[in-house]
């Protein structure tokens, strides 16, 4: 019995104390967001639309996950493979980017999205337009960085 209520009360002690919440800055959804949105201007038009398989790559995070609709990948070398075979087959042309919603917290920030673009074959026979639904997870790194987590679209 005495161990029960011994318990008890730690529980009671500890449990509030691992429970609560960072403390963030006021604005700190406000910062991030605008941070955001301008890391999505330099990976989908700056480096995705110019086909730099480099610049790409400095806005993942090291456990990155591609659930997009040309396929998924797992990991920034898979990644790094389906990107170089999509950039040496086609030419992305035309990338629209419009953010419907973002939430963030201390670790994580959730993006929506609408994402269009067009692929072109090199010998131009084909064109393949894309309007996606997208969704994008943002990791915060240790350095205070954010690098894209996850990423998810659907036609």
């Amino acid at each position: 019995m005495k161990k029960v209520f011994f318990m008890a009360v730690v529980c009671l002690l500890v449990l509030p104390c691992c429970q609560q919440a960072e403390k963030l800055p006021e604005d700190y959804q406000d910062q991030v967001s605008a941070e955001l949105l301008n890391l999505n201007k330099l990976l989908w038009y700056e480096a995705w639309e110019k086909e730099d398989l480099d610049s790409c790559f400095f806005f993942l995070d090291k456990d990155f996950l591609n659930m997009f609709a040309y396929g998924p990948a797992t990991g920034l070398e898979e990644n790094k493979q389906s990107f170089r075979d999509l950039f040496e087959n086609y030419s992305v042309e035309d990338v629209r980017y419009e953010r419907t919603e973002c939430l963030v917290d201390s670790k994580y920030a959730t993006e929506t999205y609408w994402f269009e673009q067009k692929w072109i074959t090199n010998d131009k026979q084909d064109t393949i337009s894309s309007k996606l639904r997208g969704m994008s997870v943002w990791r915060k790194q240790e350095d205070g960085s954010w690098k894209m987590f996850r990423l998810i679209g659907q036609q």
